[in-house]
């Protein structure tokens, strides 16, 4: 098991310093100059960097379609949340809407892929 991390270090240092020990972790393609210092300190292995993922460029019009979607499903949410009470015709008619939203999504979704 392990413990959740409660305590911090701070280390003030001169510009030289600073680029020195960056240069270094650089060099072990550290994943975070701190994750280098705690490996250097506890005699560890340096964790490297996390692989990044590259993400598809997205179509400008389609963004502001589906943050108009999202803007529509809070006003939904928001109405059925402030409402005291909502009849069993309105709860099926907003699922059904939000069903097709679903779909609609997910449509998109693997149009993308």
């Amino acid at each position: 098991m392990t413990t959740r991390k409660s305590k911090t270090v701070g280390i003030h240092l001169n510009d030289n310093e600073y680029a020195e020990i960056k240069a270094r972790a650089d060099t072990v393609a550290a994943r975070s100059l701190g994750a280098y210092i705690k490996a250097i300190v506890f005699d560890a292995p340096v964790p490297e960097q996390k692989t990044v993922r590259h993400t598809k460029v997205a179509d400008p019009a389609l963004i502001r379609q589906l943050a108009w979607i999202g803007n529509n499903v809070n006003q939904i949410a928001r109405a059925v949340n402030q409402s005291e009470s909502i009849n069993q015709t309105d709860a099926a008619s907003l699922f059904a809407v939000l069903a097709i939203i679903a779909e609609e999504l997910e449509a998109l979704n693997e149009d993308a892929l």
